[in-house]
């Protein structure tokens, strides 16, 4: 789907674009509160001139943010979420990718998300960044007994205690 020049896709309270192929913004993305837009793994969006989110932004997918601007909660009193658990690259051709978190505006980087922005690429606000929670780690004694005391234990399962024959 192509958003082209002099046309903004707006995505209203309540609707929801999800988008699982590419989505190639020429203008302008529009979420508004209530409004979200799912971007699913495998899923990208080509921006080329803005985003404006006030809604939520799910991204599972890509998205590239090519010399172009992502706006989280721009204006006050508008507030929004960009989850991003995919990638987003800020591609700086001929100019520079910025995105721009307001004080209503959130950006989380979620366990495994990944946010590319080398230079002259801009991030304005605070990224919040979701640590993965770990997986519990045993003390290698704890590996070393089990690792003894699995085969001792198959070997007793094997043996066969008799016991005396009792005679009347």
């Amino acid at each position: 789907m192509i958003v082209d020049t002099g046309v903004s896709l707006e995505i209203a309270s309540g609707g929801t674009l999800n988008v699982a192929g590419t989505l190639n913004i020429i203008q302008l993305l529009v979420i508004f509160g209530g409004g979200v837009v799912n971007v699913s793994s495998g899923g990208v969006i080509n921006n080329g001139n803005g985003i404006d989110v006030y809604g939520v932004l799910n991204n599972h997918g890509t998205i590239n943010n090519n010399t172009s601007a992502i706006y989280i909660g721009l204006y006050g009193g508008f507030t929004g979420v960009l989850n991003n658990y995919g990638v987003i690259n800020q591609n700086s051709v001929g100019g520079f990718a910025k995105i721009t978190i307001t004080s209503g505006g959130i950006l989380n980087n979620e366990c495994g998300g990944v946010i590319s922005n080398p230079s002259p690429g801009v991030i304005d606000g605070t990224v919040t960044t979701i640590s993965c929670s770990s997986v519990p780690e045993f003390p290698i004694g704890f590996a070393v007994l089990f690792a003894v005391m699995v085969p001792a234990m198959l070997v007793l399962r094997n043996i066969r205690i008799r016991k005396p024959a009792v005679r009347v």
